[in-house]
């Protein structure tokens, strides 16, 4: 009877001892399932994040955080007379250095207000003389541009718009046998009449296109005055731009 007992006993005992094994593998599972599960919760957190972030650039790429310009220009300008039907065109070279800020008004559109000083200038032999007209203005454009991506960081940007000049310098001066003399295109008393007096003030149009890539920008465009210079003088050009872009 002593050894059975003795042996039940020792039966139970390993019986309990088995459970609280098994237990004790159950908890370590289960540590390890809350561990595992802490994991993917933080993942799946994660996500979301880096989804949003996603979706932030894409927006941002469509719509452009828009861009500065600061760019020299070449001018084959014209000055046009016209009256009483007939027309004189008298060609001007000039050049322009300037500066644009380009805003974006939704995806591709940008409104781009800008600064610039362009200075014309034309000499010629005239009845054993010379004559040199010189003019000096500031421009402040104001143009609506459609970017059209074509490549890896190469965009079209067609472009159309108004500009406002300010004429701050514009003279004759004639040089004849050591002599010289100067006309000033804004004095009516140098004019001789209020109709060959210029404008200090004009509006015009521009149009044309550009090409972005990398860090770099070229364009031809065409400019025109819808104001007169003189009542009988307005001045349009071809224009060659080369840009840096930031």
């Amino acid at each position: 009877m002593k050894r059975n007992r003795l042996f039940m006993m020792a039966a139970f005992v390993v019986v309990c001892a088995s459970v609280s094994a098994q237990q004790v593998i159950t908890l370590d599972e289960l540590q390890q399932r809350k561990k595992t599960q802490a994991k993917t919760t933080q993942t799946k957190a994660v996500q979301p994040k880096a989804q949003k972030a996603k979706v932030g650039k894409s927006v941002l790429a469509s719509t452009g955080m828009g861009f500065s310009t600061f760019y020299l220009q070449y001018n084959a300008a014209s000055q046009k007379y016209s009256h009483d039907g007939h027309s004189i065109s008298t060609s001007l070279p000039s050049f322009s250095a300037g500066y644009t800020k380009a805003f974006p008004l939704g995806p591709s559109l940008y409104i781009e207000p800008g600064v610039a000083l362009q200075y014309l200038f034309k000499s010629e032999k005239e009845d054993g003389g010379t004559e040199k007209f010189s003019m000096l203005s500031a421009k402040i454009p104001v143009n609506v541009i459609y970017s059209l991506p074509v490549g890896d960081g190469i965009y079209i940007d067609p472009y159309a718009g108004v500009y406002l000049r300010g004429n701050i310098l514009a003279q004759y001066k004639y040089e004849h046998g050591g002599h010289s003399e100067t006309v000033d295109l804004f004095s009516k008393d140098d004019m001789g009449s209020s109709d060959n007096t210029a404008k200090r003030m004009q509006v015009g149009m521009n149009l044309g296109v550009r090409a972005r890539f990398s860090k770099f920008l070229v364009g031809l465009g065409y400019s025109m005055d819808l104001t007169d210079f003189t009542k009988y003088k307005k001045t349009n050009s071809f224009d060659i731009t080369l840009g840096m872009t930031f």
